[in-house]
């Protein structure tokens, strides 16, 4: 008899730890991908290219959140510059635009662009990042660019 329990004291034992071993495991933690918004941009991509922002406050004080110069776009990955090349070459007419590094894709979508000029355009789109297939940050967003 003194076996029986011993045995049903293991098999609770393996029971719980399998349990809660299987809830940690299954918990994503949080805040593993932030796309954060930015001021700096460095000089080699100044010049042509867009600028895309949160809201048209963000856009009055000069707060980015995607930086492209048509090479390459530059993002904040958990507050860490990322720069992504383009996919192919993009012109200033383009209304969506890809950008790659390694697992990491941004996709520029315009959907509402308005001519300001000869070489000057405001839009409102989409910005979307994705790691692999899944998409981590996916927001709205206004911005201009041009020549």
């Amino acid at each position: 008899m003194t076996k029986e329990p011993l045995h049903m004291k293991s098999v609770l034992v393996i029971i719980l730890f399998f349990t809660f071993g299987l809830t940690n495991y299954q918990v994503p933690a949080p805040g593993l991908f932030k796309i954060s918004t930015f001021k700096n941009v460095p000089d080699e991509m100044m010049g042509c290219g867009d600028d895309c922002y949160l809201s048209e406050k963000d856009k009055k004080n000069d707060v980015l959140i995607c930086r492209t110069d048509y090479a390459s776009a530059l993002i904040y990955l958990n507050n860490k510059p990322l720069v992504l090349k383009a996919d192919q070459t993009i012109k200033h007419e383009s209304d969506e635009e890809t950008y790659r590094s390694g697992k990491y894709a941004l996709i520029l979508k315009k959907v509402h662009k308005k001519k300001e000029g000869d070489e000057y355009y405001i839009f409102k789109g989409s910005i979307t990042v994705r790691l692999a297939e899944k998409i981590i940050f996916q927001q709205k967003i206004t911005g201009d660019g041009g020549c």
